[in-house]
This record gives C-alpha cells, sequence and structure tokens, in this order.
C-alpha cells in the first residue's frame, strides 16, 4: 500500500488529536457546555481539522486532491463497499448476541441514556455527531493514518493488530472490548485491501446508525 505517512508523522498526528480531545472534554466539562449540545460534534470535528490540518503541514506544498488521497480518499472497487455492508451487518448482529446473551445486557441502559441526550441534544445532532462525525473522525485518524504509519515501521499484521487494540481501548467500553478489536480488524484489513478508506467509513456508518436506531426505538 503506498502512502506517504511515516510512523513519526503518525504517532505525532495520534498525540496532537489525544491532546486535542483531553483539551475539548475539559472545555466543554469547564464550561458546562455538555448540557447544551452533543459533545461529540467539537471532539470529532477538531480530530478530523486536526488529521487535514497537520497532514498537510507534513506534506506542503499540497494540492487539495491530494491530501485527500494522502489521507485514504481514494477511489475502490465495488466489491469493497459490498464486504463493507455485509462486514456491518455482521458484526452488529455478533455484537448484540454477544451482549445479550454474554454479558446478560439487553441495552436498556444505554437505551434510556440515549433518548435522555436525544431530548436534550436534538435528534440531528445526536445522528450527525454519531453516524457522521465520529466514523470519519475515527477512519481518518486509525486506518488512513495510524495504521499506514505502523505499516512503515512493522508488518501489517502487527499493524492491524496494534492499531485494533488502542481503538478498543480507547472507546473505554469493557463490555465492548472485544467486539471493538474484532471490528477494528475487519475495518483494518479492508482499508489494507481496498487501498481506500472509504469502504472502512461505510461500514463504521452503518454500524452506528443501526446501534443509534435500535437504542432510539427498543
Amino acid at each position: 500500500m503506498t502512502h506517504g505517512f511515516r510512523f513519526f508523522h503518525a504517532l505525532i498526528i495520534f498525540l496532537i488529536a489525544s491532546l486535542w480531545v483531553v483539551i475539548a472534554i475539559g472545555v466543554i466539562k469547564y464550561f458546562g457546555w455538555y448540557t447544551t449540545f452533543e459533545p461529540g460534534l467539537l471532539i470529532h470535528t477538531g480530530i478530523i481539522i486536526v488529521c487535514i490540518g497537520c497532514t498537510t503541514a507534513i506534506f506542503r506544498p499540497l494540492t487539495l486532491r491530494y491530501l485527500f488521497y494522502t489521507l485514504g480518499f481514494r477511489t475502490a472497487n465495488g466489491w469493497y463497499y459490498f464486504v463493507a455492508m455485509v462486514m456491518a451487518v455482521f458484526f452488529w448482529i455478533a455484537d448484540f448476541w454477544l451482549q445479550f446473551y454474554f454479558f446478560l445486557d439487553d441495552g436498556a441502559n444505554d437505551a434510556i441514556a440515549l433518548q435522555s441526550d436525544i431530548k436534550q441534544f436534538g435528534s440531528i445532532s445526536m445522528v450527525l455527531a454519531i453516524c457522521f462525525l465520529a466514523p470519519m473522525a475515527e477512519e481518518i485518524l486509525f486506518r488512513g493514518i495510524l495504521l499506514k504509519g505502523l505499516v512503515d515501521k512493522v508488518s501489517p499484521l502487527w499493524a492491524i493488530l496494534l492499531t485494533s487494540m488502542l481503538f478498543a481501548a480507547i472507546h473505554f467500553s469493557p463490555n465492548d472490548t472485544l467486539t471493538l478489536f474484532v471490528v477494528a480488524v475487519g475495518y483494518s484489513i479492508l482499508t489494507l485491501k481496498a487501498r481506500s478508506i472509504w469502504p472502512a467509513i461505510l461500514a463504521h456508518v452503518i454500524n452506528n446508525s443501526v446501534t443509534l436506531y435500535y437504542l432510539a426505538t427498543v
């Protein structure tokens, strides 16, 4: 997989993005903004801006087309989009089964929390933050930058495993750790095979959208 990112580039961008998340959460809590809008709107938009800004700084001068190409926004074979849709449905069903039968969690608490957030922040901001901005930000950072940077340093297998473990860990959801790891492995393989992050973004959007719809209507 050809790319311009090196491990050092990816590490710096990831650290800056992580610092942004910490700062954003602190600012939101300090000013009490968590009561007025969905925090993910600010957090994930900031991650996207950090990724684009750092990539532009690293590879300047950089055309807009090459910028997005470098981040992984490349044309992929239609077959990979079909695989992404199948993968998204399979992972969602597997996660539902694992939560319901293994952890004995019917999602009631998550549903109550989500429905409360929808009443507080509005359905549009929730859909935008969860179904679109979160998948875009996470795929750019983890599969578009970090995965490619690690491939430059270690084997593709280790790059997939390391980024997937990190992806699962940063969600701070013990019951979902295994599922998140497996999902991240699937998205990483899909990205390397397709040479594009578009299929992984599609799978991520579908998964988050189905989860949001289920929790909002259960």
